[in-house]
């Protein structure tokens, strides 16, 4: 890995796939290589039985957040350079998170958190980074318990 860039990381976005929970992870990685990109773009993926799957090597920059960090220069890089993207397979516009699913997703950003030593508060929701206008992760998505329970540690 002598030619692989170092990825600092100090964002976590969360996001939804926006198809139903049966979707799997090849069908999102083709998907993803059939838009150009080179892998999934998502590092992590929960699907609804609370299962963490992986995505892109945590090792190689991110393709699932083309914004900003809000707050910073327009010419800074995208968070793709430096924020984990993690995706629960769902449609959080249709109906709400299942528990289990819901639970992994909290685990996980708390164990990113720590491993990488990212504050609560840059931990993002994809619909606050985007240059264009989304739910994501969903309009049924909790924030407000989300928040809270990662900022309980």
């Amino acid at each position: 890995m002598a030619n692989q860039p170092q990825v600092t990381w100090t964002h976590i976005v969360v996001h939804h796939t926006a198809t139903p929970t049966t979707t799997t992870v090849a069908s999102i990685r083709e998907y993803h290589l059939k838009q150009g990109f080179s892998d999934i773009g998502y590092h992590v993926l929960i699907n609804w039985r609370g299962e963490v799957i992986p995505g892109r090597p945590l090792t190689k920059m991110g393709a699932h957040a083309k914004g900003r960090a809000p707050g910073t220069s327009p010419n800074a890089p995208s968070l793709n350079h430096y924020a984990i993207g993690i995706s629960c397979i769902n449609d959080l516009d249709k109906g709400p998170i299942p528990p289990v699913q819901y639970a992994a997703l909290v685990k996980m950003v708390r164990d990113l958190m720590v491993w990488f030593e990212i504050p609560v508060s840059n931990i993002l929701l994809h619909r606050q980074v985007i240059t264009y206008p989304t739910s994501c992760p969903g309009k049924l998505f909790p924030e407000a318990q989300f928040r809270a329970d990662i900022a309980r540690r």
